[in-house]
């Protein structure tokens, strides 16, 4: 969550750097972080339907919004056959992509990227585990797993057909322009570029800057209700409410000071160490937790002992 959360403080520093001239130091970082994590923190605290239900369903309808005007007011024409061929060419190379490592070749593209994504997924797998099955109570196992595995999958399809279809679009036909942008902006820039490319810019800019932020404390609010629930000694797991205030300001506050030294002091490079750090142990988390699975599969009666 650290990671996310300097992630975030870095796409809200782009999006506000649009209306107002602001610098990248340590200050505005850490304005910005401490900005999210007062919000979810109390949104935490507000409990799972006040709060992060709430911010969640306000988040939901600004992201097709987004999606929606990208698509319309985007190249939409090569927006669909870049999507359709990206499909292809996902199911053709997926188990190939899957394990590639570059051991053979010498490329480092698994390294910088692959791994980094395994750590994150990692990373965030047991906290997010705990608050699904928080809020999974009273649903089936079909439809647990349509609501939180099958249509995302499904909508990260378009999604990324939409908005990665756009950005090759506008980089292909500047000759690269969306690189200089990159490599002299910064990757807090580039989103904001590609809107601006389209109409109503500063509209849909200032329309992104909020909902990143909604984003990102949506997803930093679920985890530290999670992570507060482990510090409850006598916690129920059909409790909609969980931990109290000072535990989630304690963890909001914590993370928020990780986040901010990781990423005023490395920028990006302290981001990938973060989701790294955290990945491993969660690792053995996650093994262990499937050990114990497979255990009670074999044997559900151990589960009441």
């Amino acid at each position: 969550m650290n990671s996310s959360l300097g992630t975030g403080a870095l796409t809200l520093l782009g999006g506000v750097g649009q209306f107002v001239e602001l610098e990248k130091s340590a200050i505005t970082l850490g304005f910005f972080i401490a900005l999210i994590v007062i919000t979810f923190v109390f949104s935490a605290a507000r409990g799972l339907i006040k709060g992060i239900a709430r911010l969640s369903q306000i988040n939901f309808w600004l992201l097709i919004a987004l999606f929606v005007f990208t698509l319309v007011f985007g190249p939409t024409l090569y927006i669909l056959g870049i999507g359709v061929e990206g499909l292809g060419a996902f199911l053709q190379n997926f188990f190939r992509l899957s394990l590639f490592t570059g051991q053979a070749s010498g490329d480092l593209w698994p390294q910088y990227w692959s791994v980094f994504y395994w750590a994150v997924w990692f990373a965030w797998a047991p906290i997010t585990a705990m608050f699904l099955g928080k809020i999974a109570k009273g649903y089936t196992v079909r439809e647990f797993i349509q609501v939180n595995l099958i249509y995302p999958s499904l909508f990260i399809l378009l999604w990324i057909s939409v908005f990665s279809g756009s950005a090759i679009f506008m980089d292909q036909s500047s000759t690269g322009g969306l690189y200089d942008v990159l490599n002299n902006g910064g990757i807090e820039q580039l989103l904001y570029h590609i809107f601006n490319e389209l109409p109503l810019s500063g509209l849909t800019s200032l329309m992104l800057v909020f909902i990143a932020f909604i984003s990102y404390v949506t997803a930093a609010d679920s985890s530290t209700d999670a992570i507060g629930d482990l510090c409850v000694k006598d916690f129920k797991a059909d409790s909609k409410e969980g931990a109290g205030l000072p535990i989630k300001v304690l963890w909001g506050t914590i993370i928020g000071l990780v986040a901010w030294i990781m990423v005023s002091t490395v920028g990006v490079a302290g981001i990938k160490s973060l989701s790294n750090l955290g990945g491993l142990p969660a690792t053995l988390i996650i093994l262990s937790c499937s050990l114990t699975l497979i255990k009670w599969l074999h044997n559900p009666s151990e589960l009441n002992k």
